[in-house]
């Protein structure tokens, strides 16, 4: 939107200085005195011819100007498609790792799961203490926790990726 207002802005610079010829007229009454009316009546029209002969530079400077402002904006827009790309591969590296680090707690779940099962059996038999039994259940409670915590990030960095990229 700014760089077609500085362009409709130079088209109305360009038109300033092109030759320009205006048409008038109007008429009047001057009804002081009913007498003679037909003597009071006027008409006048004329044309009006301006040529721009010398501006001192204006018209080149302007020009320049708005030139200028035009790439400034370009290069502004060119920066923030930049910043937008680096953030939003930054994020898709994020949720990548974030997802291989799921990946990685459920794969050390299903381990804890098995190791559990076998200190279950063990307790039972009575080759293991209750107290490892216990500890083994805080591991995977810890993992089960840290899997959710991954999970949430997750979903936080998908969410920030389509607010980037909408």
């Amino acid at each position: 939107m700014d760089s077609n207002a500085i362009e409709k802005q130079q088209i109305a610079i360009n038109t300033k200085y092109k030759p320009q010829l205006v048409a008038f007229g109007n008429t009047g009454l001057n009804a002081i005195e009913v007498n003679n009316i037909a003597h009071k009546i006027g008409i006048s029209a004329g044309l009006h011819l301006s040529i721009p002969l010398y501006d001192g530079g204006q018209k080149k400077i302007l020009e320049q100007q708005n030139k200028i402002l035009i790439d400034n904006l370009y290069q502004f827009k060119n920066q923030n498609q930049t910043a937008i790309n680096n953030n939003l591969a930054t994020l898709n590296q994020q949720i990548d790792l974030t997802k291989k680090s799921i990946d990685m707690i459920n794969s050390q779940l299903l381990d804890q799961e098995t190791l559990l099962q076998i200190i279950k059996n063990k307790v039972v038999i009575g080759q293991i203490s209750v107290t490892d039994y216990l500890n083994a259940i805080q591991d995977y409670a810890t993992a089960n926790q840290n899997k959710i915590y991954a999970q949430t990030n997750l979903w936080l960095l998908i969410n920030q990726f389509n607010y980037i990229n909408w």
